[in-house]
């Protein structure tokens, strides 16, 4: 019988002389202070504020080719070079016709794409669900795409996010005063080169939602490090008096307030404290909370009220079964309200 070895080492020859598919050329940015890219943004925006925050999301990455000698002009997608390669940043058409709809994205996510010499960079980007009075606790808008591109500019572009660039309470669009360039804030490493993968394609969902901090902030620094404002998060804190203010109810219902030593309790000055026991008190309760997710919101505080004092009347105390054990007694209340905005 014939050894079947020959034909076996002959096989193997074979297997060992296919070659691996060819990696796509890396795709190169800059090299010797030149660049043929253009950076190109949406011809429309949602609101004037999201067009800004692009335009300087757009100027970020458009300093970082000046920081190593190359200037790369921002163009509108209708005005831009067809004959040039470019750096595709938000929603654009270009994003579109190869298959990517940033309104599908969740939360932070974004994606990196490269397709021929082209690239795309795009996030969710949308505006704040309501307007609010009040400067310490803004509704901030989603610029995804200034997260796709503040991760794109640490990974490739040599950019370093070091402290804070904008002052607190403030969005992306702020860096229209900052000096980029100049600003302590950024580093900016000297690069002969910039080269990108040919066949790059990210898409990261950040663990994080929401990682705000008090001052909270919305700048390129905030998004490079995960520090992410509310978006579609209400701030509440103490809601109760929001869904019960005083200023309307303590006339007509001085019922729905505390119980302490005989008396119902005259919120005189704010920290209103209330007959947690009235189901008219905890039905209000529940519609305030319902009303934000009505208005889009995903995700909304409960709490009670500063300062808390606990109401005195019989029927608090019975509630629930759980006679002055008082945090026991929220805690039950908040669940049925969380199971019934389910």
């Amino acid at each position: 019988m014939k050894s079947p070895r020959p034909f076996l080492s002959l096989a193997l020859v074979f297997l060992g002389v296919t070659a691996p598919p060819a990696d796509a050329a890396d795709l190169t940015l800059l090299a010797e202070k030149k660049s043929d890219y253009q950076i190109v943004v949406p011809d429309q925006f949602p609101t004037d504020q999201l067009r800004e925050c692009l335009a300087q999301t757009a100027r970020l990455l458009q300093t970082a080719f000046l920081a190593n000698g190359a200037e790369v002009p921002v163009v509108g997608e209708k005005v831009r070079n067809a004959a040039r390669p470019a750096i595709f940043l938000g929603d654009t058409r270009f994003a579109r016709e190869h298959g990517i709809d940033p309104a599908t994205f969740r939360d932070w996510s974004y994606v990196q794409r490269s397709v021929g010499r082209d690239l795309i960079l795009v996030g969710h980007d949308h505006p704040g669900r309501g307007e609010t009075t009040n400067a310490r606790r803004p509704n901030w808008d989603r610029v995804g795409t200034a997260k796709a591109a503040v991760d794109f500019a640490r990974e490739y572009l040599g950019v370093r996010f070091l402290y804070p660039d904008v002052p607190a309470y403030n969005p992306v669009a702020a860096a229209a005063k900052i000096d980029l360039l100049a600003s302590p804030a950024i580093e900016f490493l000297p690069l002969q080169t910039v080269t990108v993968p040919g066949d790059l394609d990210v898409r990261k969902t950040p663990l994080l939602r929401l990682n705000t901090a008090h001052p909270a902030g919305g700048g390129f620094y905030d998004l490079a490090h995960n520090r992410f404002p509310r978006v579609d998060e209400v701030f509440g804190g103490h809601t109760w008096e929001r869904a019960v203010p005083p200023e309307i109810y303590w006339d007509k219902h001085p019922e729905f307030f505390a119980l302490i030593s005989g008396t119902r309790l005259k919120p005189d000055g704010g920290n209103a404290q209330y007959c947690l026991s009235n189901p008219e008190v905890r039905e209000l309760i529940y519609r305030d909370l319902a009303s934000w997710l009505d208005r889009g919101y995903t995700a909304v505080d409960l709490g009670q009220p500063d300062g808390f004092r606990e109401c005195q009347c019989e029927e608090c105390f019975k509630l629930y079964g759980t006679g002055q054990d008082w945090s026991e007694k929220i805690w039950i209340f908040n669940r049925e309200v969380a199971e019934r905005l389910e």
